[in-house]
């Protein structure tokens, strides 16, 4: 299941039901070969201390320390450095026909639209019993910095950054953003970088490459020189979130968001097309989120504040209007849920709705999870 393991079946009065109730929270860390095992109902805030113990890490984390690693996993939920398809070895899971399984992720897939085998499952093939998740030593040394980058330099100076084996997280927030967050009236993209290291951290090679290629942007750089400075820089970005919501509110405005995959190399056309749009409509968009989670495409929340909300509006228009480019919806927590189905039907194929109805089937043939949603994946195949 997504976000618990208990099932219990809406089903008529002349139905056998049937009612699951799992609950594994044990973790066991593999030493030989650097994994750690989780049952399904453990927490994140529970698997990190777990993993502090052992002075080790992984590579996704973020605020919400409440979430189920069974949820995570089962969304391909993402955080400031990866998505947890690349981080986990392998899953169990008992289908609705009975059986038990062993998954692997499909490391291709860059988006959690859709459910593929073993990637954003999402509670659609049956019940997750335990997670075997690659760990790595914890860092040793960290050091994060802010600058401020052009729309239209802001591949280039990624690209440039992930040339070293030190980056570990480069997260990005529009002017917008800024503005809210920090009062402070910007343009273009700021970025939050952060390197790392389990020995010495030495970043001469970095920030000489960087000053050659971009000297006027490094001048305005704003780097950490200390722990409690170095939280200061990312509190903006840890708060932003709440801002927002804040924000919308003391405006009296209704605010929405969608989870966008916006190719790389179409970044700067992509967020301008939106911004105009949703200012033609009235409304603030603000865009903010992941540039490592995908070597195609920038995982960005784009949410809007507006005084009236329609939830087709952004996604009818990216059909419409910006059809050539390949942007993904749900791209960091499913599109199985109600309103990010809805979002995903404006770009997914009948094809693909097809391919999802048949993995399903394949290991619930008899419907026992999420029956509402296949057959709402089999109306929008008729229609």
């Amino acid at each position: 299941m997504v976000e618990s393991s208990s099932f219990r079946p809406m089903l008529n009065e002349d139905h056998l039901v049937i009612y699951l109730n799992y609950n594994n929270r044990s973790i066991v860390f593999n030493d030989e070969d650097q994994t750690v095992t989780v049952g399904a109902m453990v927490q994140l805030g529970e698997f990190n201390a777990f993993l502090d113990q052992y002075n080790l890490s992984w590579e996704v984390n973020f605020s919400a320390h409440s979430a189920s690693i069974a949820g995570i996993v089962s969304t391909n939920a993402g955080g400031e450095r990866s998505k947890a398809a690349s981080q986990v070895a392998y899953f169990d899971l008992i289908g609705g026909d009975g059986k038990e399984y062993r998954l692997y992720s499909d490391l291709e897939q860059t988006h959690s639209m859709f459910p593929k085998l073993g990637t954003a499952t999402q509670g659609l093939l049956g019940l997750i019993t335990s997670i075997t998740i690659h760990v790595k030593p914890r860092f040793k040394e960290t050091l994060s910095a802010m600058v401020k980058i052009p729309y239209d330099q802001v591949n280039l100076f990624v690209d440039k950054l992930r040339d070293s084996p030190y980056l570990i997280a480069c997260e990005m927030m529009d002017h917008k953003c800024i503005k809210e967050v920090l009062d402070r009236q910007d343009d273009g993209m700021t970025l939050l970088i952060k390197w790392g290291s389990v020995n010495t951290l030495n970043l001469e090679s970095e920030f000489e490459g960087l000053v050659n290629s971009f000297p006027d942007y490094v001048e305005s750089m704003m780097v950490s020189d200390s722990v409690s400075s170095e939280e200061a820089l990312w509190k903006s970005r840890h708060d932003l979130s709440d801002t927002l919501r804040h924000v919308a509110k003391q405006k009296n405005m209704a605010y929405i968001g969608y989870d966008l995959g916006i190719p790389k190399d179409s970044l700067s056309r992509v967020i301008n097309e939106l911004n105009h749009y949703i200012s033609s409509q009235g409304g603030h968009l603000f865009v903010f989120g992941h540039s490592m989670q995908s070597k195609t495409h920038y995982t960005l929340h784009c949410n809007y504040m507006m005084k009236k909300i329609n939830p087709q509006l952004l996604p009818r228009f990216i059909k419409d209007e910006l059809s050539d480019f390949d942007i993904h919806f749900s791209t960091e927590h499913g599109g199985c849920g109600e309103k990010s189905f809805n979002d995903i039907l404006f770009v997914i194929s009948q094809q693909e709705l097809k391919d999802i109805l048949v993995l399903t089937r394949q290991y619930d043939p008899n419907d026992l999870f999420r029956r509402n949603f296949k057959q709402l994946l089999e109306e929008n195949i008729k229609s």
